[in-house]
């Protein structure tokens, strides 16, 4: 069984906040080792935690509404013109 990590992400609101303006959270999320090692490992070819957790969720969040108008979500192989694998599950 893999441990448990918890990973804190904080959004500090910057002092010219305008009233009105969309808010930030902080967020604080309860990982297994592996995938804490797997975030790790992307987070540090192409961004940081905070972006690869903003990217995930702005992805889920499509992957919804897709889902929601009859939509599928996949891997697409453009040399072969076609959809390689189906993501399911969401």
């Amino acid at each position: 069984m893999s441990a448990l990590r918890t990973t804190a992400f904080q959004t500090v609101r910057r002092p010219d906040h305008q009233k009105g303006a969309a808010l930030s959270i902080r967020l604080s999320v309860i990982l297994s080792d592996d995938l804490n090692r797997d975030i790790d490992r992307v987070a540090g070819t192409a961004a940081n935690k905070s972006e690869v957790f903003r990217k995930a969720l702005q992805l889920y969040l499509a992957a919804c509404d897709g889902q929601s108008r009859g939509l599928k979500l996949g891997l697409f192989e453009p040399s072969a013109q076609r959809l390689q694998t189906e993501i399911t599950g969401l």
